[in-house]
Order: structure tokens, then C-alpha cells, then sequence
């Protein structure tokens, strides 16, 4: 009897792994049904839109500023804990040292010169005015070699972050790089994030999102176009292939992964034990999700996951606070570059890019919104779309720093056109302002492989 019952569970635990594997490798795809058009705001819609393009400057007074300094000057600090540095969220004496350095030091204005040393513009698509910042080479470039170049910021960044890789794309003669490795670089802003106007409608998916990019880069004329993203600009990226993948040339992501995939988490934990079967290599092993005991890094994965799941599920709750405190804004930020920049505290990201991109979210006042951005995307489309296909060429670069790290053998089967891999020596989620450069020559290396 003992023999059978154990025959029964052992033959069980074959079937539940088939299963996994099988929904894992052969799972059917419909096509992603897309809307051509939608509105996002409460105002009636016009019979003719207005599909202008507008110079726009990044400014704010000093009746703002002088609030921000105010508030930071009263600010109430946490009582202090034993030995808890980054272990219990944001530690307390890198947030004492950040606060006293923006309020005493950071100068918002000279921040506000340098944002503006690039062209920033406002078009109104779906009723948002979307935010775009445009980098062109300088006319010594020849136009009919520069290459269309979409950049996609995610949370909790902004379009500042790809201010330090610009000098790599744009003017490569002076940047270790030829004259064929020039790009028009064109950078939006997420609807809800900076100076993007927020929907205030449900339903501003990742699908709403990329059709909305696709048509910013209709309007400005492109006829086809590369597309970089990391966090949600991965997926967007990733969007924007399968809905207009005949004006798409391809995609280069620094943070990939199976999104919206049931079997994802489950095939994670049975990779822990059955590594051969589920795609790790041996030169994977150093970037194994669970390199020590499976609970110990269960634990350390789920334990910078709590604004996930808050995020997705009651995002105006903890918009409060942190619309009202920059401290407390400051601090649940801080806390992911932190945890997903490579080396000490933040890595190599300084408090002046620090607070620059938290400075964007405090006096545009869109923590909220792009908070919300996560739960809309726990709708049916936008998960389908993390599962979807992507069949034009594909470039993936992972970085050490990464906090999700996962084989390049577990993603084929979504990007079946990977034409280009990349292990970086160094950098982390937030790669185009930790290590520019390298982002920027892995971009060159791949589009140059399509030319």
C-alpha cells in the first residue's frame, strides 16, 4: 500500500511539472486586440484636436522653492533602531545627510539650467498633454545616417535619467564613436509622471501608453524608429513592437522579464531545485535569483516588493503622505535606488541626480498618478501584453546590479529575434544614469548589427 501511495504522489509531481513546464514553453497567443483611439480627460472632446507641437521650459518660482525648504526644515524624523540601516526601508542617517544637503545646498534652479539645455516640447494625444524632451546631433552630422531613437523612462524615475547618456548618442565623435553611431533622441514622459498630464479616466494601461508613444513618433515623422527601455519602459518598448512593429526596428532592454506570466514565480521556485531543466546554465550561476538557501532569498525578494503590491492594489492611499512630505517622498524613493543601484546606499548616483529626479516628482506633484500607472496595469490587456511574442529584433543587456535577474533562456520564447546579449561588468536597474557609456555602446553595437 505504502509502495502505490508513493508511486501515486511521485506520478502527481510529475504530471503538476509537466504542466508548469508545458504552460511555461507552449503557451498560445491570440492577438493583442488594440483600440485605435480612447480620451483621458473629463473635458468633451473637440471636433478637431489640436496635434500641435510647443516649446515648453521646465521652470518653477521661488514661492515653490521656498515652500520645499519650509517643509524640509520642519521635518519630523523617525525615532532611531538598533543595527537596522537599509534592512528595515530607509536609513535614517543617509536620509538626514540627503535632507541637509537639499535643503542647505542643492540649488533647484541650477538644475532647472540644465534640464532645460535640451529642447522640451507639449503635444496633446488622446487629451494629455504628453511631455517629450528631443535631442538631435549638431548639423555636422549627416541627417540621413542619424537614427530615430525612443527612450522610456520607468518608476521611480523620470526623463532626467537619460540626461547623462545623451553626449554618447548625440555627438559619438566626441564620445568614443563615429559618425554612423548618431541618434535623434526623442524621450517622453509616462502620462502621469513629471510634466506628462495624468489621465483621469481608469484604464491608462501599457497597451493605452504605447499607442499614445507610437503616435508622438507618427507626428513627429518617423517613419521607423529604435526603442530602449528599462522597468516599465521595457514593457512599453515591448508593447510598442507587437502593436506597430512595422515602423519598429527594435528593441534594446536593460530589465526584461516574463511580465504578467502566471508561471513566472512558479518556475522560479522549481529552478531553485531543478536548475538544468529550467534554463540556468553554468555561467549562469552568478546570477541565479536564489544564489544562498531558497527562504533566505525568498525573503530578500519579497522584501523589497511591499510597494508592489501597494501599488498595485491602493496607490492613493500612500499618495497622501507622500504628496504632502518631501522627506517622505524623498525617503520611499531613495529607498529603490538603493536597493536596485549597484554598489553602497545608491551606488554612483550623486544627491544632485537624486534629488533632481525627486525634485521632478515633488513640484509636478504626480507621485500619485504614476503610482497608479502600476494598478492599471493589473487589467486583462495590459497582462496579456507582458505574455505577447515580440518578434522584431531584440537587444537584452544585464546588469550586475539588477534586482530581478533571470537566464536569457527563460525570455526566448517571448523575444524569438534576440540578436544581441550582454553581461555588464557594473551598473544596476537605473543603467543609463549609473553607466551611461556602456548602455550607450551596447545601443550603437546592436542597431549596428541592423544596419
Amino acid at each position: 500500500t505504502s509502495t502505490m501511495l508513493g508511486l501515486a504522489v511521485a506520478v502527481a509531481v510529475v504530471a503538476v511539472v509537466a504542466f508548469v513546464v508545458h504552460e511555461i514553453f507552449r503557451r498560445k497567443h491570440k492577438p493583442l486586440e488594440v483600440a485605435f483611439d480612447a480620451w483621458w480627460t473629463s473635458r468633451d472632446r473637440p471636433a478637431i484636436e489640436d496635434a500641435s507641437i510647443r516649446p515648453f521650459a521646465i521652470k518653477f518660482g521661488e514661492e515653490e522653492v521656498a515652500d520645499l525648504k519650509d517643509r524640509l526644515s520642519k521635518t519630523r524624523w523617525i525615532d532611531r533602531f538598533e543595527d537596522d540601516r537599509w534592512s528595515y526601508g530607509t536609513d535614517l542617517d543617509y536620509m538626514k545627510r540627503l535632507v541637509n544637503y537639499w535643503k542647505n545646498d542643492f540649488d533647484w534652479h541650477k538644475q532647472e539650467v540644465t534640464l532645460n539645455q535640451h529642447d522640451h516640447f507639449l503635444t496633446n494625444i488622446e487629451g494629455l498633454d504628453i511631455h517629450f524632451m528631443r535631442c538631435r546631433p549638431s548639423n555636422s552630422y549627416v541627417k540621413s545616417n542619424v537614427k530615430p531613437l525612443l527612450m522610456i523612462h520607468g518608476w521611480p524615475g523620470s526623463f532626467f535619467e537619460f540626461y547623462k547618456i545623451m553626449p554618447f548618442l548625440v555627438d559619438p565623435l566626441n564620445h568614443g564613436g563615429t559618425e554612423d553611431d548618431a541618434f535623434e533622441v526623442i524621450c517622453p514622459s509616462i502620462p502621469g509622471y513629471g510634466f506628462s498630464q495624468a489621465a483621469e479616466k481608469q484604464g491608462l494601461d501599457c497597451v493605452a501608453v504605447a499607442r499614445i508613444f507610437t503616435k508622438l513618433m507618427a507626428r513627429l515623422g518617423f517613419e521607423s524608429y529604435y526603442v530602449q527601455g528599462g522597468d516599465w519602459g521595457s514593457l512599453l518598448a515591448s508593447t510598442m513592437a507587437i502593436i506597430d512593429k512595422q515602423h519598429v526596428k527594435g528593441i534594446h532592454l536593460n530589465f526584461y522579464l516574463l511580465l504578467g506570466s502566471r508561471s513566472c514565480f512558479a518556475r522560479a521556485v522549481l529552478s531553485n531545485a531543478f536548475p538544468g531543466l529550467f534554463g540556468w546554465l553554468l555561467r549562469d550561476n552568478e546570477r541565479r535569483i536564489f544564489k544562498t538557501s531558497f527562504f533566505d532569498e525568498l525573503k530578500r525578494l519579497f522584501g523589497g516588493m511591499g510597494y508592489f503590491l501597494l501599488q498595485a492594489t491602493k496607490p492613493h492611499t500612500p499618495a497622501y503622505a507622500l504628496n504632502d512630505s518631501p522627506v517622505g517622498l524623498a525617503a520611499y524613493i531613495v529607498e529603490k535606488f538603493s536597493g536596485w543601484s549597484h554598489g553602497k546606499d545608491c551606488g554612483n548616483v550623486s544627491f544632485d541626480d537624486l534629488l533632481t529626479n525627486i525634485s521632478i516628482y515633488w513640484f509636478t506633484q504626480t507621485i500619485g498618478s504614476s503610482m497608479r500607472f502600476y494598478k492599471e496595469n493589473f487589467d486583462r490587456q495590459a497582462r496579456k501584453a507582458g505574455r505577447m511574442p515580440v518578434e522584431v529584433p531584440t537587444a537584452l543587456a544585464d546588469f550586475p546590479g539588477e534586482f530581478f535577474r533571470v537566464p536569457v533562456n527563460w525570455v526566448q520564447y517571448r523575444f524569438p529575434n534576440i540578436v544581441q546579449t550582454t553581461e555588464m561588468p557594473s551598473g544596476g536597474h537605473f543603467a543609463a544614469l549609473e553607466e551611461p557609456e556602456l548602455l550607450a555602446k551596447d545601443i550603437r553595437g546592436f542597431c549596428h548589427k541592423l544596419n
